[in-house]
């Protein structure tokens, strides 16, 4: 797949199609079970429309601009009886009304409840009637519909569009067009949307009275002034398809160009200013007309009385043109020519495009495919007629040839996949249909077809088209109709023989995908040649089938070179064939003459010396298609494999030599494929591009550099095509021409001729500055003819300025720049200069949203990501890697970008691999050895890269040591520093937003921020943030406070931008000085974003209502997108806020209180806010909206307060009440009162409705998702009490660690987040006791942590290594929140409750309103540990030495424990724990050691007894007595414990004797939780986890049922599908489950504590999982009386009543809990129902569950896109669903669309060989990834589910064997129907 990626964008550096997206949908596959689920039923037959529209472009009244009112009456005939229910396509805006009348009009009653309704995800509007009211078989009816349309914003969106122009005046005009191929007919009006439905067709429109006439398929028949509109009546159209209906409504569009011929008339139309570019179309539409009727013996005008042939060029256009009957739309390029302008290429396409067009007139209007599987009848057709039609009329344009490197040989590139899919393939849903527009319908179709006419002759080809356009006029067509004409024909003219299967032949060659390679051996000394065929395939590892096509043959020889005969001389239907014969002799064979047939061709390596000695001598004895023909092949032949490249290059020496056109464009488009692999290597590539100057030197020589009045057309193209690629890759002679010819254009004015734009152009912005592109764009914007704006466009992507490249990115998102054209734009930025390509993906990082909403459809924006990965370097290609990992839940998409960055791998991998075997070939005899620096690199990086999860510490050590040797910057960039003198004191910050405006400052805002400075250094230069932020150098002032005076800025160059660095550069005139102090003035404007970063949008909707509000998020780099700055956390300074707010919003919010508010008079408020406390950039915060204070106090000057939207305000009371007892608690615990440190400080705390993260600490102003905030004491479950009180205590606690001290760099975030994660449980025990947090703190943070921090990779506490804003973000997750807090705990108790509390007031005390270090806090808590001779006990311990071997070193130990039980000596050795025990390594931590024994237990004193800095120690206890003991007492140590066999034998006794309760709850769940992750990394056999863990039969701890839970669950996921190990794994679950069920119950009682409600929520989610007979029986029938009575269901026993309702229900049930979610208020009561609807049995409503999140009506947010799909998958029986699912295309573009962003995911929970293998298959054989994506990171994810398969597989017979002889001992398990009735009773017993 790789291969077809470069292939890819190799065309697109070709310039072979200047839009490789016109065709833009990807290659699906569908293998649904019913493949008719989007299809209508043939219960009604269509038989005319009536179609009435009104159009509005601005609003009038209350209809909506770019709305239009319709109205279609539609007669059809009844097919069947008693027809009571029935269904039409629509996808309209909304459905007003529908009414069916009889065939005497008499009404026909419908059900008065529900008369119809609308099934969007098929797009069906279905009928009602009335109960006992049915249509009658054969009676016609009228279905009449009025609806409301939208006028889309972009043609891409297809349906009614609305496009732009600028007329000669200035003034934008708008024009609305329809674009209803292939299913959105069903968008401009109801209608039966599929091809096979014919019907006519009477189109009204009710256009502005302002506007001119509009234009539709048929002649005008009628025009009527109606008040402000004219109504337009259109003459009847014929018979036809609803898509082809079209109608155009615009204020001035014109006839430019007119034959004047009223009995055969063709026109072209325009927008007024093209006046003169119709012409070239005019002189060639007519004669295209006139030769294909005369070709197919049929007169286009003969079809209809009164047709018109009108084309109509759309400056905004999705594809190149679309056919519709009577009226042709072309994108403006296709159709308009401008001389002097346009370019031979663009001329030709006009050309050739117009034959295409026209030739649907036959082949797809007249006559239509049944259904879009066989699209190639409409297409096929159509696109060989293109060249095939235009060559009919100029000879000149020698199209006839040009078909073969046009279409035949791409027909081979596209096929050549084994992903690839036949010409007929079944296709359902739009998507589906839409993706078989491909190559493979168009190129292979044609090319088929030109197959055909040879083996036939043209006569009896155009006899059999004749037959089958007059059998099927008017009508459907299927493939067999086709054959049946071709069968008559051939049987009439006996060609090739009257009794050939033709039918045979194509039916063969239309069923199956792929083309044979034909191998040939030649006997030179006997003349015998044989043949065999195989499918070709373009990967060499591609497993072979057993397909034989019937293959016309054709050959020649050397003897006798025959170049004009095409009649094959063989049809070959077998493997193998021995019957063709030449004359003995030595000399070359050549088969496929003229390359007519569609197969590739290799031969023995004699006959291949031949040829290549033929082509060396005279390269013309051979003729110029099949010299093509072998240049494509050859090139094809290499990277397959099936040729050496020494062979190869052999063969393809002539090129040298040869300067035809039709040689050089394969040649050029397979040099780039092998060039694309060489990029990464710099020496390489130098010497392979000298070798291809030397190929290229003689045609360049013999083309020259200018263009010639005489020449022929492929004279002109070779030369455009090839200079294109010469000066890309560096021609020395093609780039100083082409830059002395821009040159002389910009100075002088020369002009440059169209037809050396594309390179002149390009090397001139390549060499030139930011004047240079604003030359050119300013051209571009000037032009008046798209195909020059287009190869401008294409141009301005090539500079190299910096700042050029920004705003040249920046205005793609423009309306500068068409939709249509916006990824191809991006295309050639990366294509135009490959370095650009860093720049684009910092903009891309940055602009991710916009980008996507940008170029519209999802497809694209998955070419966006990964066109961009294919010019990569590897440090870019680690960028983005970092970026898209790091941004998961914000780009969907992510995979795509990685697969593209795995294909751009293998792309460099194979580059290196083979280089120099690639040079050498391509030298000939020189051995060409690949660079000895380079490939050390590149063969240590990629060691690197693949072995990195299993190499040691000091294996990586050395690895990247010599790899640093070779490259010095091999590591993170610290580039991203400002690391500048100048040194921020005060901020003046100003902002302005605008929202809703409808205007351009919609979604922006101004902002002015004046900065207070000083510097400790002369310096000149002041650098500084400033990211996605407009201003200029007139827009700064810099002042120097101490004199007052203005600062001038350096006049050349004042401003400079870094978007690498996102940094700007103001250079002064005079120095800075460090006496003095400045001010910095911007003034600026800036987006308010949609990526909840920077200072963003949001809204919410209150009484059906959008509210708007604007908020900020500015950690952890994201303040630079909201005011220039110094955006680092070291560099800390105070704020002062003011904000201009809409008069009609609530009072704006900051960091303190507001100290004034002004009503300005003009709609705004000004609102002031007193200065901040000093502070890092990231903690600023304000928000304007319409919130309100849900809860507020003031106590003095202590303000606290809830804010919400107002709809939420009851929801704020337990926050209110938490959040002020938590910030009391921990000011006496610091012994600093929060509101001490600032007079103005106050503390709100705000929910947002959808918000990245769970919250961020402001100082001041926090902000929270609302579930994480808001609670409702009756409907809120535990869970959620839980978390809003931890997450308080959370963003609370940053108060002091992170705002008052805050971390000095990003390296030691853990400073901020490790106090922030272990002080919100500890704390929180305080406040509120019954929440059971200090438990907490253990199972979730502790656990959590040992999981993230058991790999290799596990990067330690404290990173240097963390740099860019990528590498940043990267750095917040479980290793600095959850370990990190996990460390503080345990030094807690080192120190004991004083020292802690006094170290942590003197660190914070000391450093308050300045940075925090490792070391300062190790001072404090070290004055603590004096203070209070804490560590007296340990000699020579320092809690820095202690704890520092926490915060450096990555990893923690697993102690071992042997205990000689007869004289009580212990021997402990500590390792670093793996959860693979492969790995090792040497790390020593210095362990504070706790332990008990049974003897004296005592679990409550947590001073350890010694501190363990060896690898081994030994000590004895004292009064031993051969009992147990226990180290890690209540797991206050972060570290694992694993015993002697004889240890856990004791422990096993005790847990299941007298002294379990003396085992203090969390060891007794810290001895369940080892002993899981001890036997998956294979410390302990089954056996002995399975002996020990048999007390939970009698335990009802919480904790110690978590750790059980956990263990279980990941047991059970190990073994999922594996139908001979889960069941028996499961009631071995059951058993524990059973008793914990049995000891809580069904239902909440009053007595139950916190810890017993979450512990029954937890037993009986996995109880009801586990079927367990008692919880299913209960959950389903409070689910069920949920919902038929009301009865509310326990807010904690929600998740499982909701998840068993629905996996025991039915798609009602899923409705019911869907419109729950609907109407709640409550965003907790969303969160559950969200995880529970993924549990629905119904498979429909699963499909409908995933593809909910593509609609953005749904209550999915945006922070919750992930939710449906892995709710779904949570379910495993779900998996085999989604498998299934995959080949849907509606459900790939809805649900999981792109498709391979949720490949990983889905392969992580593959659990068999059939799920592997059934996923495999997929991937091997789906046709709805693109060419371009790779596939590596599903097989990457998939490798690791095959891995924890092994696993499992290896296990597998240990564990059944324990566990069935445990089972079979009746004493050990209770008999399933006893368990049964035991559960029941419990049941019953319970409920009542």
């Amino acid at each position: 797949m790789q291969f077809i990626t470069v292939t890819l964008l190799a065309l697109i550096a070709l310039g072979s199609a200047d839009f490789p997206l016109d065709i833009e949908d990807p290659i699906v596959r569908s293998d649904a079970e019913d493949p008719t689920t989007y299809r209508l039923p043939e219960d009604l037959d269509p038989v005319h429309y009536e179609i009435e529209v009104v159009p509005y472009f601005i609003a009038e009244g209350t209809k909506e601009a770019f709305t239009f009112d319709g109205k279609v009456t539609i007669t059809v005939t009844a097919l069947v009886n008693n027809l009571n229910k029935f269904v039409i396509q629509e996808n309209v805006r909304e459905i007003v009304s529908v009414t069916v009348l009889d065939q005497n009009n008499a009404p026909v009653r419908l059900d008065p409840l529900n008369p119809f309704e609308r099934i969007r995800q098929y797009h069906f509007l279905q009928f009602n009637l009335a109960e006992g009211t049915t249509l009658t078989n054969g009676q016609t009816y009228k279905l009449i519909i009025e609806y409301i349309g939208n006028i889309n914003e972009t043609p891409l969106s297809r349906g009614v569009f609305r496009g732009s122009y600028t007329g000669n005046d200035g003034r934008k005009r708008w024009y609305a067009a329809t674009h209803l191929q292939p299913t959105n007919s069903r968008q401009a009006f109801p209608s039966f949307d599929e091809p096979g439905f014919k019907s006519t067709f009477d189109i009204i429109i009710n256009r502005p009275a302002s506007y001119g006439q509009s234009f539709s398929n048929m002649q005008l028949l009628s025009s009527t002034p109606n008040g402000n509109r004219v109504r337009e009546v259109f003459q009847r159209t014929p018979r036809m398809s609803a898509y082809l209906v079209t109608f155009h409504i615009s204020e001035d569009f014109a006839v430019i160009a007119d034959n004047n011929n009223a009995q055969r008339s063709y026109r072209i139309l325009a927008r007024p200013n093209a006046v003169g570019q119709g012409e070239y179309a005019l002189e060639v539409g007519p004669p295209l007309t006139d030769w294909l009727g005369n070709y197919f013996g049929i007169d286009y005008y003969s079809m209809e009385p009164n047709i018109k042939n009108d084309q109509i060029a759309s400056p905004y256009w999705a594809s190149g043109a679309t056919e519709n009957w009577g009226l042709v739309t072309y994108r403006e390029l296709r159709l308009l020519y401008e001389e002097g302008e346009t370019n031979a290429l663009d001329k030709m396409n006009i050309g050739t495009i117009t034959a295409h067009e026209l030739a649907h007139k036959w082949f797809g209007n007249l006559i239509t495919c049944r259904w879009w599987d066989n699209v190639w009848i409409n297409e096929g057709f159509a696109s060989y007629f293109e060249y095939f039609a235009m060559d009919g009329i100029d000879k000149t344009l020698e199209l006839e040839d040009q078909f073969n490197i046009m279409y035949v040989q791409s027909a081979l590139s596209t096929d050549s996949s084994a992903s690839t899919r036949a010409l007929q393939h079944t296709v359902n849903s739009p998507t589906e249909v839409t993706g078989h527009f491909s190559g493979i319908s168009y190129s292979k179709g044609a090319s088929l077809l030109l197959m055909l006419k040879h083996l036939v002759t043209e006569n009896t080809f155009k006899k059999a088209l004749n037959y089958f356009l007059t059998d099927k006029a008017y009508e459907h067509a299927f493939p067999a109709d086709l054959y049946a004409a071709f069968t008559k024909a051939v049987s009439e003219d006996g060609v090739p023989s009257s009794t050939f299967d033709i039918a045979g032949l194509m039916k063969y060659w239309v069923d199956e995908p792929g083309y044979p390679l034909l191998n040939v051996q030649v006997n030179m000394e006997s003349g015998e040649i044989a043949l065999s065929q195989e499918r070709f395939f373009i990967s060499a590892t591609a497993t072979q089938t057993e397909q034989v096509w019937p293959l016309p043959v054709t050959f020649t020889t050397g003897s006798n070179p025959n170049w004009e005969n095409l009649q094959p001389s063989l049809v070959m239907t077998s493997k193998t064939d021995n019957t063709l014969r030449k004359n003995a002799g030595e000399e070359w064979v050549i088969f496929n003459v003229k390359q007519k047939g569609i197969y590739r061709v290799n031969y023995d390596t004699r006959n291949w010396q031949l040829i290549a000695n033929a082509l060396s001598t005279n390269h013309n004895n051979i003729h110029h298609l099949n010299r093509a023909q072998i240049v494509d092949d050859v090139f094809a032949l290499m990277r397959s494999g099936k040729m050496t490249y020494q062979l190869g290059f052999q063969v393809i020496d002539f090129l040298k030599k040869d300067s035809s056109y039709y040689v050089w464009y394969p040649a050029i488009t397979g040099f780039t494929w092998l060039r694309n692999r060489f990029l990464h290597l710099p020496e390489v590539l130098q010497e392979f591009n000298e070798i291809i100057f030397e190929f290229m030197d003689h045609a360049i020589e013999t083309l020259k550099y200018d263009v010639s009045d005489t020449e022929n057309l492929t004279t002109t193209l070779n030369r455009f095509f090839l200079l294109t690629f010469a000066c890309n890759i560096g021609h020395k002679g093609c780039v100083e021409n082409a830059e002395a010819k821009f040159t002389a254009l910009v100075n002088n004015n020369t002009p440059v001729n169209p037809n050396l734009r594309r390179h002149v152009f390009c090397s001139g912005l390549r060499a030139g500055g930011l004047a240079e592109f604003r030359f050119l764009r300013n051209r571009r914007i000037n032009s008046n003819n798209q195909g020059d704006e287009v190869a401008m466009l294409r141009a301005l992507g090539c500079t190299a300025h910096e700042e050029a490249g920004k705003e040249f990115l920046n205005v793609i998102l423009t309306d500068e720049v068409k939709a249509q054209d916006r990824v191809n734009a991006l295309t050639f930025y990366y294509m135009g200069n490959r370095d650009n390509s860093k720049i684009a993906l910092e903009w891309l990082k940055e602009n991710v949203d916009d980008v996507r909403k940008a170029v519209v459809l999802p497809a694209w924006f998955n070419s966006v990501l990964s066109n961009i990965a294919g010019y990569l370097d590897e440090e870019g290609l680690r960028n983005m890697e970092t970026w898209l990992n790091e941004n998961q839940a914000s780009i969907p998409e992510y995979t795509v970008g990685l697969s593209a960055i795995a294909s751009a791998r293998n792309s460099m991998q194979w580059g290196t691999d083979n280089a120099q075997i690639v040079l050498s070939a391509a030298r000939g005899a020189a051995a060409i050895a690949l660079p000895t620096t380079m490939i050390l690199l590149v063969t240590l990086l990629s060691l690197f890269l693949q072995y990195r999860t299993i190499m040691n510490r000091w294996q990586t050590i050395a690895l990247i040591a010599v790899t640093c040797v070779t490259i010095a910057n091999a590591v993170s960039d610290t580039n991203y520093r400002l690391n500048t003198p100048i040194v921020p004191s005060a901020y003046s910050i100003y902002v302005k937003p605008y929202f809703d405006t409808n205007d351009t400052r919609q979604f922006t805002f101004d902002g002015e921020v004046t900065i207070i400075v000083s510097t400790t250094e002369n310096t000149k230069q002041i650098k500084l943030h400033s990211q996605d932020l407009n201003f200029t150098a007139t827009d700064i002032t810099v002042t120097n406070l101490n004199s007052n005076a203005a600062i001038a800025l350096e006049t050349t160059n004042a401003l400079e931008f870094n978007t690498t660095y996102a940094f700007a550069f103001i250079n002064l005139a005079v120095e800075l000085i460090p006496s003095n102090s400045y001010s910095v003035n911007i003034k600026y404007t800036g987006p308010l974003r949609e990526d909840l970063n920077g200072f963003y949008r949001n809204y919410y909707v209150e009484n059906g209502v959008k509210k708007w509000l604007a908020a900020t998020q500015m950690e952890p780099t994201h303040a630079r997108k909201a005011f220039p700055c110094f955006d680092e956390p070291g560099l800390k300074a105070t704020f002062t806020v003011r904000i201009d707010r809409p008069a009609n919003y609530q009072k704006s919010l900051s960091n303190t209180k507001m100290e004034t508010s002004v009503d300005l008079g003009d709609g705004y408020v000004r609102e002031t806010f007193y200065t901040s406390p000093i502070m890092p950039t990231y903690l600023v915060a304000f928000l304007v909206s319409e919130y309100e204070a849900a809860q507020y106090s003031t106590n003095g000057t202590r303000e606290f307060g809830i804010y919400t939207r107002p709809e939420a305000k009851s929801q704020a009371a337990y926050a209110f009440d938490f959040g002020k007892k938590v910030v009391e608690e921990l000011g006496n615990f610091y012994g600093i009162d929060y509101y001490s440190t600032n007079e103005h400080l106050k503390l709100d705390h705000v929910s947002i409705p959808d918000f990245r993260a769970g919250a961020m600490e402001n100082w001041g102003l926090v902000k929270y998702r609302e579930a994480l905030l808001l609670y409702n004491e009756s409907m809120s479950g535990p869970y959620f009490r839980y978390r809003i009180a931890s997450i308080l205590a959370h963003e609370t606690t940053h108060m002091w660690f992170g705002n008052l001290v805050t971390c000095h760099w990003w390296s030691d975030t853990w400073l901020n987040e490790g106090f922030a994660n272990y002080f919100q449980d500890y704390i929180s025990t305080f406040v509120e006791p019954e929440l059971g947090t200090a438990n907490l703190l253990v199972t979730g943070s502790v656990y959590t942590a040992y999981d993230a921090d058991s790999s290799p990779t596990s990067p330690p506490i404290s990173n240097d290594e963390v740099n860019s804003p990528a590498e940043i973000s990267g750095h917040f997750g479980s290793i600095t929140y959850q370990k990190a807090g996990s460390v503080i705990r345990m030094m807690h108790h080192l120190i004991g409750d004083d020292a802690f509390k006094f170290g942590l007031n003197s660190y914070l005390t000391n450093n308050s309103f300045g940075s925090g270090y490792p070391s300062k806090l190790y001072a404090g808590l070290d004055r603590g540990v004096v203070q209070y001779n804490s560590l007296s006990a340990y000699p020579n311990a320092t809690i820095t030495d202690v704890m520092a071997s926490w915060i450096t070193q990555a990893g923690h130990p697993v102690v071992d424990v042997n205990v000689n039980y007869q004289t009580g000596v212990v021997n402990l050795t500590q390792h670093r724990f793996y959860s693979n025990e492969s790995h090792s390594s040497d790390e020593i931590y210095q362990i504070p050691i706790t332990y008990t024994t049974g003897t004296s237990a005592n679990f409550t004193s947590t001073v350890p007894a010694f501190i363990m800095n060896e690898k081994s120690t030994s000590f004895s206890i004292a009064n031993f007595d051969h009992t147990w003991v226990i180290f890690n007492v209540q797991e206050t140590g972060f570290y694992r414990v694993n015993y002697d066999q004889h240890g856990w034998q004791m422990i096993e006794r005790a847990l299941k004797g007298e002294d379990r309760e003396k085992i203090h709850h969390l060891n007794r769940a810290k001895i369940v939780n080892d002993l899981f992750a001890l036997f998956y990394a294979d410390k302990v056999e089954f056996s002995t986890l399975y002996e020990v863990i048999g007390f939970l039969t009698e335990e009802s701890d919480y904790s110690v049922w978590f750790a059980a839970l956990k263990g279980f669950t990941k047991l059970r996921s190990s073994y999922m599908g594996h139908s001979d190990v889960l069941p028996v794994i499961n009631e071995y679950v059951l058993q524990f489950v059973s008793k914990g069920v049995e000891k809580f119950g069904f239902d909440v009682k009053a007595t139950d504590s916190f810890e017993d409600t979450r512990n029954r929520q937890q037993l009986l989610e996995l109880a009801c999982i586990l079927d367990h007979p008692g919880c299913v029986e209960w959950a389903v029938a409070a689910f069920k009386a949920f919902k038929e009575n009301g009865t509310p269901v326990a807010p904690s026993l929600r998740p499982v009543v909701y998840t068993t309702g629905l996996r025991y229900g039915n798609g009602e049930d899923y409705d019911f809990l869907w419109n729950q979610m609907l109407t709640t208020n409550l965003a907790n009561e969303v969160w559950i129902i969200e995880y529970a609807l993924g549990h629905t049995s119904d498979s429909n409503k699963v499909l409908s569950y995933l593809t909910s999140i593509d609609d953005e009506d749904e209550p999915i947010k945006t922070q919750d896109q992930s939710v449906p799909l892995s709710s779904v998958l949570s379910n495993h029986s779900n998996v085999e669903l989604v498998l299934d699912s995959l080949s849907i295309e509606e459900f790939v573009d809805s649900a999981i669309n792109p498709l391979d962003s949720a490949l990983s995911m889905i392969a992580s929970v593959l659990r068999t060989d059939s799920e592997f293998k059934k996923f495999e298959d997929f991937l091997q054989n789906t046709t709805l990834l693109r060419p371009d994506m790779s596939k590596s990171a599903a097989l990457t994810s998939l490798e690791g589910a095959k891995a924890a398969k092994s696993w499992a597989d290896t296990h597998k017979d240990t564990i059944l064997l324990k566990l069935k002889s445990q089972t079979s001992a009746s004493s050990q398990t209770i008999p399933s129907i006893l368990l049964t009735v035991v559960t029941c009773l419990i049941y019953n017993i319970v409920k009542y």
